[in-house]
């Protein structure tokens, strides 16, 4: 801006003033001369764009002159774009040059802000993460806690009744009055005895494998078996006891393959699935056994033609204790499907069910082949 002599007091600032960028000011210049040595802010608007200009004014009174000596101010780096501007146009020791630096230094704040919060989301994520951990173990918990508590619901009834049997039979022998007791009386309830006996073996060593998968695990000891072997004791053992006098019909497709598997554990789901396969068919045809080899897998089938399981209930029948709606007449205890597919993962393979509601069941095994 240009000096101003003092023969303008009196007068209006912009009537002696040519500024480089033009303000409008309604201050007189003797109030602009009492502010000299003072701080001062211009501001000036030029079209869309308004300038302030920030500087103090020199009097010297020798030379009756005042001089305004000032640069301009900005508020944010936005003014200072939109004047086309850069900090290099500035001096170096212009403030306007720290002020630009702390509004950098406030971007950088606020980046950091930014990636505050974006830490803060992420944690709160892990933490709701955690949350779902919690929560999915403590609903594992309460699980356990029903198992536990159908576990002893169950076993106490399905040991109490073979043993009310047992007993009943036992009493009914000893009280008999006959000098002489029936040959054919005594045989029914010795068979009687020895079914619920067979039964509570039954019961005892599916609750020993239980308890052996819930707390060391199954010992898989593999070896070279022979599965037709197994399949024919089972098949003859039970057809021997089977009161309706149906048997299961085997059929085998491709060439056999060397079988590499625990032997005590396949016969226990073999044997559960063929015994199941007649209990849930009586008076049915008899079920269907299919050996399948493949390049690398046996697939065994055990297909019965009996009461079939609900659609609803069809995903829950490997839980423990699960027993579906329609076979509460029948004995059992639940447990096992859940320990055959136990069995069968042991090995590496899978068991799949197939069933139609009072048209069929099928139980698939995969297992894996040399």
């Amino acid at each position: 801006m240009k000096k101003l002599h003092a023969n303008c007091l009196k007068t209006l600032f912009t009537d002696s003033f040519k500024l480089i960028r033009p303000v409008e000011s309604q201050v007189e210049f003797d109030t602009l001369v009492r502010l000299a040595g003072s701080l001062v802010i211009i501001k000036g608007t030029s079209g869309a764009i308004t300038t302030s200009i920030k500087g103090q004014f020199e009097s010297y009174d020798q030379e009756q002159k005042l001089l305004f000596i000032g640069s301009p101010w900005f508020n944010s780096i936005e003014e200072l774009t939109i004047t086309g501007l850069s900090i290099n146009d500035f001096a170096h020791i212009d403030p306007t040059i720290d002020l630009l630096h702390l509004l950098k230094s406030q971007e950088i704040i606020n980046e950091d802000l930014i990636r505050l919060v974006t830490t803060i989301n992420e944690q709160k994520n892990k933490l709701k993460k955690g949350e779902k951990i919690i929560l999915n173990t403590l609903e594992k918990e309460r699980e356990l806690n029903k198992l536990k508590t159908d576990f002893v619901t169950i076993t106490s009834h399905e040991f109490r009744t073979p043993l009310a049997c047992i007993s009943s039979s036992v009493e009914l022998i000893q009280f008999n009055n006959r000098p002489v007791i029936n040959a054919d009386y005594a045989q029914r309830h010795l068979t009687n005895i020895m079914s619920e006996v067979d039964h509570l073996s039954k019961l005892i060593d599916e609750i020993l494998t239980v308890g052996q998968m819930e707390s060391a695990g199954l010992r898989c000891k593999k070896e070279t078996v022979n599965i037709d072997d197994i399949i024919n004791t089972i098949i003859d053992n039970i057809s021997a006891i089977q009161n309706d006098g149906r048997s299961v019909t085997v059929i085998r497709n491709g060439i056999p393959k060397v079988l590499l598997a625990d032997p005590i554990l396949l016969n226990h789901v073999l044997k559960y699935l063929i015994a199941n396969a007649l209990k849930y068919s009586e008076s049915q045809k008899q079920p269907i056994l299919t050996l399948v080899y493949r390049t690398k897998q046996l697939v065994i089938r055990v297909k019965d033609f009996g009461m079939g399981i609900p659609y609803i209930e069809q995903d829950k029948v490997f839980q423990a204790f699960f027993r579906a709606g329609n076979v509460h007449h029948i004995k059992g205890n639940g447990l096992g499907l859940f320990i055959s597919k136990n069995i069968v993962e042991l090995h590496g393979g899978q068991i799949r069910l197939k069933s139609t509601p009072n048209v069929s069941t099928e139980f698939s095994i995969l297992l894996p082949l040399q």
